[in-house]
Order: structure tokens, then C-alpha cells, then sequence
């Protein structure tokens, strides 16, 4: 598999330096979970698309990770090498150059085979969670749960969704660094007479208001899955392609109250 011509400009050699200063590293906490699954035997390790090894040296430092036996980078771009080798000294590590589909090594020669993730996971509430849901339930929870760790808002998730029609899935580390609740507790009930002391928050707008669709809802615009399913058809014009980007979030937002009404008057009606 050939790399991507942007990555192959955006870290060519000599351009990493950056990079490999600003990008935030790994947290402790990750690394101790992860060798858990591994007990405390020496193992081979195979990182593939090792970067400027972040993640490499901090695996390496890490405590529960002293009895690496050996460890394999793998990295395509030729920039991102020349910055691993300038900043990884240690005689455990072999850096090479190959794709995720193209190691260059046997089958089964590995106990384990790592490709780190690049972002600081969000603080995510599953009232965030629910909020998305209750919007566009067709979006399975660990992909809102996923992206809303990566943006931290659920305006931000939202609009994603609105723009592109889905939400990424996890890759299969979010399931063990980050296990699911397959059941939320209970929300505690408010006590009778709150103080009325306790600071209030600003209403946040909702996406009726932020998107000026109160006209809209008022005159009962209907939409059906189909009229807002499947791609935006790509107009001529960057003014045309805005206005049918906006008429498209509309048409989504509006669709997603629908289902929200339909949803709260589904135990009315039982």
C-alpha cells in the first residue's frame, strides 16, 4: 500500500523536528493497562507506523515495560525515521521502513503489535453521550462516545455528523483502554427543596436556535429518512454547495427532533 502524498510532504525528512517537540505523549495509566494483558514475561514488540517514537520511548521507560525483549518499529516516511533515530538510543529497538501491510516480518514473530493513537482523550459524561443519541440514534454509542473523546463537544460531534452522515468507529484499543458500561447507573434523584444558593450556567443555544430553524419547526416541516439519507450531491458552485451544505444540517437537525418527539410520546401512547 503506497502512502498518502500529503503525509509524504507533510513529514518528509528534515520537517519533523516540530513535531516530535509539540505532540502530546502517552499517558502512564495506558501503558500499565495495556501490560496487564501481557503478565510480566519478556516480549517482542512490533510498532507500526512508529512516528518519531513517542511512544516508543515512553513504552521503554515505563516501568512495567522493562522486560521488553525486542522492539520493531515500523514507519514509512523517511523524515519521521531520521527523527527516530536522532531521539530512540536504545539497544533494544530495530527501526525499518514498511506500511502496516508490509512489515517485512514472519508471521507469529511478535507477542504483541502496537499503532498508537495521537490525541489526549477528552473528559466524556454520558449525558453528552445521550444527547447525541437521542439526536441521531442510527450512530452506535462507542463511535459518539470515541469522537466526543476526541472533540470534547458535543457541538463539535454534532456538527460532524451533520456535515459527514457518521461517526468513525473506535479501533479495537478504545475497548480495552476504555471499557463500557453496559449499563448506566441510575442518575441519583433530586433532593425536595434544593438550595437555591447552587450557582446557575448559562443556557447553552439549542441547534433549532444556533441554526435559526425556529420558523421551521413552528410550520411543522416534516422530513423522511430518505429525504435527508445517503450523500450531498456536489453543486457547481462553492455558493450553491454552501447553501445545500446548510439546507442539509437543517433538514438533519429537523429530522433528528422528529425522532425525538417520536421517541417521548412512545410511553405516552402506551
Amino acid at each position: 500500500m503506497s502512502v498518502h502524498e500529503f503525509s509524504q510532504q507533510g513529514f518528509a525528512k528534515g520537517t519533523n523536528e516540530l513535531y516530535n517537540t509539540v505532540r502530546p505523549t502517552y499517558s502512564a495509566e495506558a501503558f500499565a493497562r495495556i501490560r496487564q494483558k501481557f503478565g510480566s514475561d519478556p516480549v517482542d514488540v512490533v510498532e507500526i507506523a512508529s512516528g518519531t517514537g513517542l511512544f516508543t520511548r515512553a513504552l521503554l521507560a515505563h516501568p512495567d515495560w522493562q522486560s521488553i525483549h525486542h522492539l520493531r518499529a515500523v514507519e514509512p516516511s523517511e523524515g519521521m525515521r531520521e527523527s527516530f533515530a536522532k531521539h530512540t538510543v536504545d539497544e533494544r529497538v530495530e527501526l525499518s521502513s514498511g506500511t502496516f501491510d508490509n512489515t517485512g516480518l514472519a508471521s507469529g514473530s511478535a507477542d504483541m503489535i502496537a499503532i498508537a493513537q495521537g490525541f489526549r482523550p477528552k473528559n466524556v459524561t454520558q449525558d453528552m453521550i445521550d444527547t447525541i443519541h437521542t439526536m441521531f440514534p442510527d450512530i452506535p454509542p462507542d463511535n459518539i462516545r470515541y469522537d466526543l473523546m476526541r472533540t470534547g463537544s458535543v457541538e463539535l460531534s454534532s456538527n460532524k455528523i451533520l456535515e459527514r452522515g457518521f461517526l468513525d468507529p473506535p479501533p479495537p484499543a478504545y475497548y480495552t483502554l476504555y471499557p463500557r458500561n453496559p449499563t448506566p447507573a441510575p442518575r441519583p434523584a433530586q433532593a425536595a427543596g434544593t438550595s437555591s444558593a447552587v450557582r446557575k450556567t448559562a443556557p447553552q443555544p439549542t441547534l433549532i436556535e444556533r441554526y435559526n430553524l425556529q420558523e421551521r419547526v413552528e410550520e411543522k416541516e416534516t422530513f423522511s429518512e430518505a429525504d435527508v439519507g445517503g450523500k450531498a450531491l456536489w453543486e457547481d458552485t462553492a455558493a450553491k454547495r454552501e447553501a445545500s451544505l446548510k439546507e442539509r444540517k437543517a433538514q438533519m437537525i429537523l429530522a433528528a427532533r422528529q425522532r425525538m418527539l417520536a421517541a417521548q410520546q412512545q410511553p405516552k401512547d402506551a
